[in-house]
């Protein structure tokens, strides 16, 4: 979601391009909101993904020590 928030302004050029009547400015500053938002959802899902693949790997971890040898 992140990404299609960032490339919003992409697509409203190419909306003025093919009608150049439609242009508004609430177009112009929904599409800056919404790159806005895009870039933090891409920063913030960075992170969440790093911490997810912490616990991802020590669930794994977890499971290896359980079949090997039991949790004795």
């Amino acid at each position: 979601m992140g990404g299609a928030f960032s490339i919003s302004p992409l697509l409203l050029l190419v909306n003025i391009m093919f009608n150049l009547s439609a242009f508004n400015f609430i177009d112009l500053f929904a599409s800056i909101t919404l790159t806005g938002l895009g870039i933090l959802l891409l920063i913030g899902m960075y992170y969440v993904t790093k911490a997810v693949l912490k616990v991802f790997v020590r669930y794994l971890n977890y499971n290896v020590r359980l079949v090997k040898g039991g949790m004795s």
